[in-house]
């Protein structure tokens, strides 16, 4: 069997960690803490071939121990660790090293890279070169009984570089995606363990798995039961190239939820123990249907129930934009339920945008903003949850829960205490990387606007001229976010994953047009950089107020930036490789057909009685095996997306997202965009006209667009669409639209 080698770079020094910006998770788990939160079973007997592995430790490896001292390690020779037992038995559950099953001969020539070691391994406390992987307890003493052989071996690559030309900034910063950290008075800051697919060569195999169950927290003095991935809020983060294929795991151990009462019609919500994966963004084969990428018109959505799992597989195209992407549940009828209680996580794919040089200088912070929805438990009231039961209507308008009764066409009170809610909730907490920075709280007085209270917003620390990258992902299920950063002009280089030709510098408080330096709407990213002013202080990330929405969305500080410390003069860059997928932008000539697709609704519900409240496109429900819009490979098409005023269904503005490709906005309410302003979700304010044009590249198969307010989504506001090749026959007996009812129920808002 071949052996498998990890090339360990100089880690961070205690004092690099102590300074690094990346705001702390949800978890706040000390380091000892997440040892016990993520360890792995017991090692496996002996059984089978032995599976050595070799690591090179390069001479100075400074890793952070457990109690936070700085640990030094440096043996002059790299040495070769034998383990005893099948890697996949001693490490069970870490499919980062090994996916479940596979042969040992499936490790010869997998790598770990220099930039992932931090998060996986660390010099154990005694022996000159022990070696454990720094997530598991069992493991480590295992390893510790095992024989150290030394042998020779050399630093592969440039100085300073390992065998994937990382440089050793890259190295110690690496882990800052994963690697969670409070930058706060007093604290030591310390990095979560990350369960982030490990790196490896173009072309190669990137394994995760994705665990999906209950998580039970105290947050803010309050018990409460969320649902994460693999334990952590946000989910563990991704890092893929283009050119990989990435496998994605995943694992419903959500518990059974009784769907006795449920109707069939899928847009009710149910079923909330059903689960699936969608990866917002990416230019991957369609993978909601059963098979993946399917083009059967009748394909059934993707459901994995209690207890079962599915792989996935998605081949990254060669040529796929760098940049900021996430993944969240997908399944019809319980994807909010599921995102607003904690399920959602970012994805990084590494490209050319990283080696510019003064980004690549920069200090990398994701900022990954979720919002928690709350209601008091049916069975325990100091238990803080989402769990409505089927049927069940949170009425924002009367603070109470209601049920449609279909014999008598009739909405009914309850004596619950939570229902499934298109509007506003009992409790609501807005999270950075899993810690909470704002509260809201319902009003009865005024429903429509929520109680507003500020927590103490976590603190970054930037030296006067210095440059960071942030990546800001709006992860929240339905809130508009104005962002602003107080103080400093941002350099604009990404929206949803695509960079521009050049940074586009947006001035202190944007354009005075109420939507910040940059408009975040559920599901947009945003990556720029800022250079930090020359006078001390501290400087607010905000969110401004903004009342585009049927709930107000008041003022919230997201984070505080600090600037103090030695003076630096870090450059910013001039240009920007673009991306050969988005690059040369369309020309209007290419344009073979204009559609049109209108956003609207009624209220109180007609079609939908049971959630009280109909979310229509093109005056239609979602209808899984109907197939409205059917496009060909390789065209290009201009849409033109409409939300028109309230006398037309249109009471607010909605996000649109279309999955499979990416599309250049052309214009906003008759106002020309800057060219190559390339996103996969757009906001459509109320009684405005937004007109986009995509290319239809590469894959075929059903997908969806819809609006990502993610309620609005779950119970109406989505349509499928087909990508075919010309001439291909797309015939098929589509479901007839649902008859109305001679009823409607209540009003579910």
């Amino acid at each position: 069997m071949g052996h498998r080698s990890l090339d360990l770079s100089r880690g961070p020094r205690r004092r690099r960690l102590a300074s690094a910006p990346a705001v702390g998770r949800q978890s706040g788990h000390r380091h000892g803490q997440s040892l016990r939160a993520y360890g792995l079973p017991r090692a496996a007997g002996r059984a089978g071939r032995q599976s050595p592995i070799v690591l090179r430790l390069l001479p100075r490896q400074r890793l952070c121990g457990e109690a936070g001292r700085e640990i030094g390690n440096g043996p002059e020779r790299p040495a070769l660790l034998r383990l005893r037992r099948p890697l996949h038995g001693l490490f069970r559950r870490q499919r980062v090293l090994l996916p479940e099953r596979a042969a040992a001969a499936e490790l010869r020539g997998r790598q770990i890279s220099g930039r992932d070691v931090p998060r996986y391994v660390a010099p154990a406390g005694g022996g000159d070169a022990a070696i454990r992987p720094i997530c598991d307890r069992q493991g480590a003493r295992a390893l510790r009984g095992q024989r150290v052989v030394s042998g020779r071996g050399k630093k592969e690559g440039g100085k300073g570089q390992n065998r994937e030309g990382l440089s050793r900034r890259q190295l110690i910063g690496g882990a800052a995606v994963a690697a969670a950290v409070v930058a706060i008075p007093g604290n030591r800051a310390e990095a979560a363990p990350a369960a982030a697919a490990p790196a490896s060569a173009p072309g190669a195999d990137r394994w995760v798995k994705l665990r999906c169950a209950f998580k039970d927290v105290v947050m803010d003095g309050r018990k409460m039961r969320l649902r994460a991935y693999n334990g952590q809020i946000p989910g563990p983060p991704i890092e893929v190239r283009p050119g990989e294929t990435l496998r994605i795991r995943v694992e419903n151990a959500l518990p059974p939820y009784d769907s006795t009462g449920w109707s069939g019609d899928h847009n009710v919500p149910h079923r909330l123990d059903s689960t699936n994966l969608h990866i917002h963004g990416m230019d991957v084969r369609p993978h909601l249907f059963e098979p993946l990428g399917t083009s059967d018109p009748l394909s059934r959505m993707i459901a994995i129930r209690s207890g079962e799992q599915k792989d996935y597989v998605f081949e990254v195209p060669s040529n796929h934009p760098p940049g900021l992407y996430w993944y969240h549940p997908h399944h019809h009828g319980s994807t909010v339920v599921q995102a607003v209680s904690g399920m959602a996580g970012a994805i990084i794919v590494r490209g050319a945008i990283d080696e510019v040089p003064e980004i690549k200088a920069a200090r990398d912070i994701p900022l990954v903003m979720q919002d928690i929805g709350l209601f008091q438990s049916e069975e325990d009231p100091n238990l803080w949850t989402y769990l409505p039961k089927q049927n069940a209507i949170w009425q924002t308008f009367g603070g109470n829960v209601t049920m449609y009764d279909p014999a008598t066409g009739k909405t009914n009170p309850t004596s619950l205490r939570g229902g499934f809610t298109t509007g506003d909730y009992a409790l609501r907490y807005y999270l950075l990387n899993g810690v909470p920075f704002f509260r809201e709280t319902h009003n009865p007085a005024v429903p429509q606007s929520p109680v507003p209270a500020q927590m103490k917003p976590p603190r970054i620390r930037m030296n006067p001229g210095e440059v960071v990258r942030f990546r800001m992902l709006n992860a929240t299920s339905d809130n508009l976010m104005p962002i602003v950063v107080e103080g400093h002009v941002m350099q604009l280089i990404a929206l949803d994953g695509v960079n521009f030709a050049a940074p586009r510098a947006i001035p202190i408080n944007g354009n005075g047009d109420g939507n910040g330096q940059v408009l975040l709407a559920s599901a947009n990213r945003a990556e720029f950089l800022i250079k930090a002013v020359s006078k001390p202080g501290v400087y607010r990330i905000v969110q401004l107020p903004q009342t585009q929405q049927f709930l107000d969305s008041a003022q919230k500080t997201i984070c505080e930036i600090e600037v103090v410390g030695k003076p630096m003069d870090m450059a910013l860059p001039t240009a920007l490789p673009v991306s050969p997928r988005n690059y040369p932008l369309i020309d209007p000539s290419e344009v073979k057909r204009i559609r049109t697709f209108q956003f609207g609704g009624a209220f109180p519900g007609v079609v939908n009685p049971y959630v009280g409240i109909d979310f229509l496109i093109n005056n239609m429900q979602y209808q899984e095996t109907a197939v409205p819009t059917v496009v060909n490979r390789g065209d290009v098409e201009e849409w033109h997306l409409v939300v028109e005023g309230v006398h037309h269904g249109g009471t607010e503005g909605h996000p649109f997202h279309v999955h499979v490709n990416s599309f250049e906005v052309i214009s906003v309410g008759g106002n020309p965009l800057p060219p190559g302003t390339i996103q996969d979700t757009i906001w459509i304010p109320q009684d405005t006209i937004v007109v986009i044009r995509m290319k239809f590249q590469q894959w075929l198969g059903k997908s969806v667009f819809h609006c990502h307010i993610l309620p609005h989504e779950d119970t109406g506001m989505m349509q499928n669409f087909l990508i075919v090749d010309a001439g291909a026959d797309t015939h098929h007996a589509a479901a007839m639209h649902p008859a109305v009812p001679s009823g409607h129920g209540g009003h579910g808002r």
